[in-house]
């Protein structure tokens, strides 16, 4: 579900690109997953460096999820606390939002992430340490890598394992030219050691898959 988009300021690697800020929803049997909240609201310094286009959760999911609400959502897992991915957590009071110890411990940090992004009436922040089954068919994974305690969820599909990869790797284009190189960064090793069908990330339209290895195509 594409929610918002940014404009990479100059300190960037993706310096002058379009970046899609992508949320899923996960349904199994019996529950409603979201990953990931995008930008949220208005915010000065956010506005002045990133230039974004925001599209509203609520109305975006109940467009992209047959009338789905925030109200419905059952669980929230959050890949990373950067303000990209907080932003809309507020619109899940009491619901359980998980995300990773050593992630919170490092959004303590001055200038990690947008405080009051984490810090509204009944925030239900659940902390994970490491690898857990948040549902079946639905696993957290600690990788690493981009954050402290950035997390992957895996999930089990008819068509095999899918990953939502957060920022555990950034692209498509930068997982197949790693795979090419063979210089593996640590948390795409652990990802590919599942052996997945398909990858997604949150800032890339396109997603991976094993036969993407042979060609890079974009």
């Amino acid at each position: 579900m594409l929610l918002d988009s940014v404009v990479y300021p100059d300190w960037h690697p993706r310096f002058g690109e379009v970046g899609p800020v992508y949320s899923y929803v996960l349904r199994n049997e019996s529950k409603l997953v979201l990953v990931d909240t995008g930008i949220g609201p208005a915010h000065p310094l956010i506005d002045r460096l990133y230039s974004p286009t925001r599209r509203d959760l609520r109305m975006a999911l109940r467009e992209n999820h047959s009338g789905v609400s925030p109200e419905g959502i059952d669980a929230v897992v959050l890949s990373h606390l950067h303000f990209d991915h907080v932003g809309g957590a507020f619109e899940f009071p009491g619901k359980p939002l998980y995300v990773q110890r050593s992630e919170w411990d490092a959004a303590q940090a001055a200038k990690y992430t947008v405080p009051e992004f984490l810090t509204f009436p009944n925030a239900n922040f659940v902390m994970v340490d490491g690898d857990m089954e948040l549902e079946p068919g639905i696993r957290l994974v600690l990788t690493q890598g981009h954050t402290p305690g950035h997390q992957a969820v895996v999930v089990s599909t008819a068509d095999g394992l899918v990953i939502l990869a957060g920022q555990a790797i950034e692209t498509t284009r930068e997982l197949t030219e790693m795979q090419r190189s063979g210089n593996l960064s640590p948390a795409a090793q652990q990802l590919l050691d599942l052996d997945p069908a398909r990858i997604w990330f949150s800032h890339d339209h396109d997603c991976w898959e094993p036969a993407e290895v042979s060609e890079v195509q974009r």
